[in-house]
């Protein structure tokens, strides 16, 4: 069934090498999702993210993998030189020194342990020419903790609208002195 109406509120960061602050990790090793490793997703997972994942590879997108003790708990994907969502009805052509990161969940057991942070680290270190570009939904209160704990710079929010299956969408670029949240 088809949503009669939509009204969704998300705010874009930026993470570049100026303003970002890398994190380390003796214990979280980092590994680009591969098809012979994608299902190692599965140790915090259901099976239909293995099928997205692998569409994602396709498509040429990047991911990474995060594990503690040889067990998979994180995965983060990057998409480049591509046209994006940002929101159901928010589409963004992203530029060439850019980088979009999408699909960023952590197991349950080690939220809270700087995981994002560490894996983030490596793809800023691995891509440091580049802008990280992370779109966050204005309730979703930890993870805009997060962007701005590790540098990342509220740029633009973005409003999307449906209604009857009619999209609108609107964004409005924010002022470094102003706090929406």
């Amino acid at each position: 069934m088809r949503k009669v109406f939509l009204f969704d509120v998300r705010f874009l960061f930026e993470i570049s090498s100026v303003n970002f602050r890398p994190f380390y990790s003796k214990e979280c090793k980092v590994v680009k999702a591969s098809k012979s490793n994608i299902k190692d997703v599965l140790q915090f997972q259901d099976e239909r993210y293995v099928r997205i994942f692998l569409r994602f590879l396709d498509e040429n997108d990047e991911g990474y993998l995060g594990y503690i003790n040889n067990k998979c708990i994180h995965r983060q994907w990057i998409q480049q030189n591509k046209v994006v969502s940002f929101s159901p009805v928010y589409k963004y052509k992203l530029k060439s020194d850019e980088l979009y990161c999408h699909y960023v969940e952590t197991a349950s057991e080690v939220r809270g342990q700087g995981i994002s942070k560490i894996v983030l680290s490596h793809i800023a270190l691995k891509h440091s020419n580049k802008k990280i570009l992370l779109v966050i939904q204005k309730n979703n209160v930890s993870s805009i903790k997060f962007c701005q704990g590790i540098g990342g710079k509220k740029i633009k929010k973005i409003f999307s609208i449906m209604i009857l299956g009619i999209n609108f969408s609107f964004q409005k670029n924010i002022s470094k002195n102003i706090n929406y949240i």
